[in-house]
């Protein structure tokens, strides 16, 4: 997934249909990977599998950079209930990541 999603800038129906599969993948680097690629894509189809991931006990990284690259006004509520929520204390690069997300829905 990374290297279809991350690693090559083509963009196509199938390309976009494998990745959106990848969202079915029960490893969540994988579905993880899959988002990213989508958002890259500015494919809507990531929406709500994001929504969907951050209803999991534990929050993929990756489910962050997708929804910086989406930087859909419409999740900012989303992604401030994740902060408002979370002990981020613990862990910098997830915080970081997490504002970073933030400041890309707002920019849009």
């Amino acid at each position: 997934m990374f290297g279809l999603g991350s690693l090559t800038d083509l963009d196509s129906l199938e390309i976009r249909d494998a990745l959106f599969l990848g969202l079915k993948d029960l490893d969540h680097e994988i579905r993880g990977e899959a988002m990213v690629g989508l958002a890259i894509r500015k494919d809507s189809r990531v929406f709500n599998a994001l929504l969907k991931e951050w209803e999991l006990d534990i929050i993929s990284i990756l489910s962050l950079e997708a929804a910086e690259e989406l930087a859909d006004p419409k999740l900012i509520p989303h992604l401030q209930k994740l902060l408002s929520s979370m002990a981020l204390d613990e862990n910098n690069s997830f915080s970081q990541q997490l504002n970073n997300a933030i400041s890309a829905c707002q920019r849009q």
